[in-house]
């Protein structure tokens, strides 16, 4: 192969993972990445693939990448970090748009809803009451977490939180591309991706040796996941027994809760 057509090559393969990468923060962050897009002179894609869920966890950097660097920008400068912190997490939460508070609220609703009309209730656009206590209690954990990490200037906890259950919806998937049931599968994703469940796997493998080696504390890292597995492998599976199906909602509320579980057990680990 010529040393011009592998260039050429490398050129696209980056182009395309660039573009992936906007496309991703656009689809899960409010982020405003538009015009990036119109720079690459390409459209976008309407549909999530497999790309972009690779990618998902680096969207969690993201946010919580642009909420450190205004706490930091703010404590250099002496600015009220008791006001701007709690402020900063709620700018986090903001960042993705709420959308995972969003699926935290259809999904505690339909976990309270009647046998049969669970996932017609996880579709409504109304919300519960059950759902409504739920989020505002998350909320209230959120910015009082968040600043304590933010206060003690230890930011690993704040990244670990939202990485691992980032990779935890590729875990996820990995799991339900066996399912054979149409409606306990995630949705608004081809279809090609059971096959390629071995990308999904080696994705997360890579995701979790990297944090690892990154991290100077392991044991932050220990702890954190094991705190999502609990999730993952006991919490996951006995709320999807009772729901019945798996969605986007379903993913979603399990991004909020291994964030808020994961945040409050790492203020136990000596910082």
């Amino acid at each position: 192969m010529r040393p011009h057509t592998l260039a050429i090559r490398a050129a696209d393969t980056l182009v395309f993972w660039v573009k992936t990468l906007i496309e991703t923060t656009m689809y899960f962050t409010t982020l405003p990445v538009n015009p990036l897009l119109e720079m690459l002179g390409r459209g976008y894609s309407t549909q999530l693939r497999l790309e972009h869920y690779l990618i998902f966890p680096l969207t969690g950097i993201m946010q919580m990448g642009l909420a450190v660097l205004a706490a930091m920008f703010a404590n250099a400068n002496g600015l009220p970090t008791e006001v701007i912190y709690p402020l900063l997490a709620v700018w986090f939460l903001f960042l993705s748009g709420f959308i995972h508070l969003d699926a935290l609220i259809d999904t505690t609703d339909a976990l309270f809803a009647p046998e049969g009309r669970r996932f017609e209730v996880a579709k409504e656009p109304t919300v519960g009451a059950l759902g409504v206590a739920k989020t505002i209690a998350y909320v209230a954990l959120y910015v009082t977490v968040i600043p304590y990490f933010l206060n003690h200037q230890t930011y690993e906890p704040l990244f670990l939180a939202v990485l691992l259950p980032r990779i935890g919806t590729l875990y996820v998937m990995v799991r339900d591309a066996g399912r054979k049931e149409p409606e306990q599968s995630v949705i608004d994703i081809d279809r090609g991706f059971c096959v390629r469940t071995g990308t999904l796997q080696a994705a997360i493998l890579l995701y979790l040796i990297s944090i690892y080696l990154l991290l100077p504390d392991p044991m932050l890292f220990l702890v954190a996941l094991g705190i999502h597995i609990y999730i993952l492998e006991i919490h996951l599976p006995k709320m999807v027994n009772r729901l019945g199906f798996v969605n986007g909602d379903v993913l979603g509320y399990t991004v909020t809760t291994g964030e808020v579980c994961i945040l409050i057990s790492l203020t136990m680990v000596p910082l």
